[in-house]
């Protein structure tokens, strides 16, 4: 007799055991869903800040280039007015700048926080007229570098 009795005790130990380790891993899972929705929540507000609200929104766009190209160069960046400053690539902007005006020798783009973009060009000055080929000719700058087919009538 004392031997059932002892297996009984055993067993419900046993099942007390079970039930806790239960529910333990239960509300772990609940800990973690409930940490989930959380980082879900602040992710999708500070998305909608960053990317949706006027906060960042870009009202002001300054550019130095000189007095023939700041008016061309803003034209061409005008497109930014509206965006967030945080929704344009500023490295894939100065390619797109040097690809277009290959006058440029350097582009600086700074986002001022927390509404404008500031635009610095640095322009290739050029000192003499290279005679390439027989009807070629490519612009020299001070140090000695070939600018980029740069038409004559387009030299600053």
């Amino acid at each position: 007799m004392r031997h059932i009795k002892q297996k009984v005790i055993l067993r419900e130990k046993v099942r007390k055991e079970m039930w806790r380790l239960l529910w333990r891993r239960s509300l772990g899972f609940f800990k973690f869903v409930f940490l989930m929705g959380i980082l879900g929540f602040v992710g999708h507000r500070a998305y909608r800040l960053l990317f949706l609200s006027d906060t960042f929104m870009v009202k002001s766009l300054s550019v130095s280039a000189g007095e023939v190209y700041t008016p061309k160069i803003a034209e061409r960046l005008r497109f930014l007015k509206g965006k967030t400053i945080f929704s344009f690539s500023s490295s894939k902007l100065g390619r797109d700048l040097r690809r277009r005006f290959p006058e440029i020798r350097a582009v600086r783009i700074e986002r001022k926080f927390p509404d404008a973009v500031r635009v610095q060009v640095q322009l290739f000055q050029p000192l003499a007229l290279l005679k390439v080929a027989e009807r070629e000719s490519q612009f020299v700058d001070a140090q000695g570098s070939l600018l980029r087919e740069m038409h004559p009538l387009r030299c600053p």
